[in-house]
């Protein structure tokens, strides 16, 4: 399998969309919120989020998330969600590892993210790919009325 990564466009959104809203994704977002296409692409031309497209075999496989990018640490919050037909095949560790590579080359320090308590499968990833604990913290989710419980890992780029 060769996995490349490149940044999301406009026609990725319907992928983006039903990666981001099946039920074996939903559970693991901070946020279950279900958007409507046209929602989504407001929201990405609004935004202009640096998102980026995982690409297996020339086929769409999943996306990375960035945000809250801090210039002056430089340091930059990243996700990601793949496909399940892609998960379990080290898709999402090759496309975080071109991500780390390309972040390093252009003078980040540190990348960090949070990650739901409940969802084993991602921090077994982030800890093989040597991320270290920060902190855990709670926030009440009030689409289902109920704690969300996060932790905070954090990796340098060195």
């Amino acid at each position: 399998m060769t996995v490349t990564i490149r940044p999301l466009i406009e026609s990725d959104l319907e992928f983006l969309s039903e990666v981001r809203h099946r039920p074996e994704t939903l559970p693991f977002l901070h946020d279950q919120r279900v958007f409507s296409l046209e929602e989504t692409r407001s929201w990405f031309r609004n935004i202009r989020p640096e998102w980026y497209l995982i690409v297996c075999d020339d086929e769409p496989a999943g996306y990375i998330r960035t945000s809250d990018r801090d210039l002056e640490q430089r340091s930059i919050k990243v996700g990601a969600d793949v496909h399940p037909s892609f998960r379990r095949k080290h898709v999402a560790t090759d496309a975080y590892l071109i991500f780390f590579h390309d972040l390093k080359q252009n003078g980040w320090k540190r990348v960090w993210l949070e990650v739901l308590v409940k969802n084993a499968a991602a921090k077994s990833l982030y800890l093989k790919l040597g991320f270290e604990l920060v902190r855990t913290h709670s926030t009440t989710n009030l689409q289902i009325d109920d704690k969300t419980h996060s932790i905070v890992m954090s990796l340098l780029l060195i």
